[in-house]
């Protein structure tokens, strides 16, 4: 029965089954499952404070995750279509493929033209494209043609964001 004695957790199998001199303990502080670089992914069965590093590798790697396109390294050029002006008559101009660029862009035509419309400024009497923005105690355009200075108003027409609560339908 000195056999027995030896057991100190009495299940009889003759191991003392005390962990803290084995050496198989494969617990690194941070959880286990290290990733393909060797850095241990610490989010997981923990409760303790993160730090930056970690916090931005989990973030990193949920990116990845979620997205393997982005992984390859390639950046995505985005080239835009040129805008084909066409001459109507002395005055006028069309732009031939505006539907197709504002596709392209993901854009509503009215919001393309409205900020187009905004950027062309002309003065209204010669209507020359000729035309500088100068300030002075405000915005003024001149005509470089013609020489008369016109005061600019304020854009009106554009992206307004809707901020107001909706009534209940």
């Amino acid at each position: 029965m000195a056999d027995d004695d030896d057991d100190d957790d009495g299940d009889g199998d003759g191991d003392d089954d005390d962990d803290d001199d084995d050496d198989d303990d494969d617990d690194d502080g941070g959880g286990g499952d290290d990733d393909e670089i060797g850095r241990s992914k610490a989010w997981y069965g923990s409760d303790r404070d993160y730090t930056y590093y970690e916090l931005l590798t989990r973030v990193s790697d949920i990116i990845r995750e979620k997205n393997p396109n982005m992984v390859a390294g390639k950046k995505k050029w985005f080239v835009m279509k040129l805008p084909q002006v066409l001459r109507i008559s002395t005055k006028k101009t069309s732009f031939a493929n505006f539907s197709e660029i504002c596709r392209s862009l993901y854009k509503e035509p009215k919001h393309v033209l409205a900020s187009l419309l905004a950027d062309l400024g002309t003065v209204v009497q010669s209507m020359s494209p000729e035309t500088l923005l100068q300030k002075n105690t405000r915005l003024f355009l001149q005509c470089e043609t013609c020489g008369p200075c016109c005061s600019v108003t304020s854009i009106k027409s554009g992206f307004q964001a809707v901020t107001s609560k909706r009534a209940a339908i």
